[in-house]
């Protein structure tokens, strides 16, 4: 981690999601380094979210994985709000990362399996999430949602229900926005473009290069600036938004 560790985010709990690779390790890792304590939401990989908790942990932060799968079951989101408020005694951030990209290519080849377990991962389980950590926020939290900047653009082929699974994530941001804004609690969007993940299918890394005004790939450290500022205390006017993270990237092809 080379970004800057000013502790702007001292005294702060952070919740996120789907953090033990690519853009939400990211986000945990600077997170991590700017003061907050870290919920690292891991599904499967505990040797992966335990090497974010040591990156966190060995750069003077304070970090642990814990184990639920967003999507599975409306309780997974109480899980982890539960967890952040047991080991380090409340929550002021949340960001709902955790994402899959299944049913690729043609609409006319996505299985029910793959639109179920898209619209599970990528809807249901952010809403649940959002509605648990809700009742528990501090007042003048923040929410952070992680879209993708594709529901911006015009015609897509190729993507399958992943961006329809992933659009909902607007309207939970304008909604929670107005419902917590009487505690100063914001909520904004993040909308990534092509990202150098390995969620990205390798197929589309050479239209994501021309896709963006820089010619190439997103970073998850891009995409975590953007979180750093969202997360902080200057970020308070800012509510209700969806903010792109795409290198100008024009998803219309």
């Amino acid at each position: 981690m080379t970004h800057d560790k000013s502790q702007i985010l001292a005294g702060k709990v952070a919740i996120v999601t789907g953090a033990s690779r690519g853009i939400g390790r990211g986000i945990a890792e600077h997170l991590g380094a700017h003061g907050a304590a870290v919920i690292v939401n891991y599904s499967v990989n505990a040797d992966a979210a335990n090497e974010v908790v040591t990156a966190i942990t060995k750069a003077g932060g304070r970090a642990t994985a814990v184990q639920a799968t967003i999507g599975d079951d409306t309780s997974q989101g109480e899980k982890l709000v539960q967890a952040a408020v047991d080991l380090y005694g409340g929550l002021d951030i949340v960001v709902n990362n955790a994402g899959i990209f299944v049913g690729g290519g043609l609409s006319a080849a996505v299985t029910v399996a793959d639109f179920d377990r898209s619209f599970a991962v990528n809807s249901k389980g952010p809403f649940f999430l959002l509605q648990a950590a809700a009742k528990v926020i501090r007042n003048n939290g923040r929410i952070i949602n992680v879209g993708t900047a594709a529901v911006s653009f015009g015609a897509l082929k190729g993507f399958g229900v992943y961006v329809p699974s992933k659009a909902v994530i607007h309207e939970y941001t304008k909604l929670f926005a107005a419902e917590l804004a009487e505690r100063g609690v914001t909520v904004n969007t993040v909308l990534p473009g092509y990202t150098a993940t390995d969620m990205l299918p390798g197929a589309l890394e050479e239209q994501g290069k021309q896709a963006s005004l820089f010619k190439r790939l997103g970073t998850s450290g891009d995409i975590a600036d953007l979180v750093d500022f969202l997360a902080g205390p200057t970020s308070g006017w800012i509510t209700a938004q969806s903010l792109h993270a795409s290198g100008g990237a024009s998803f219309s092809h």
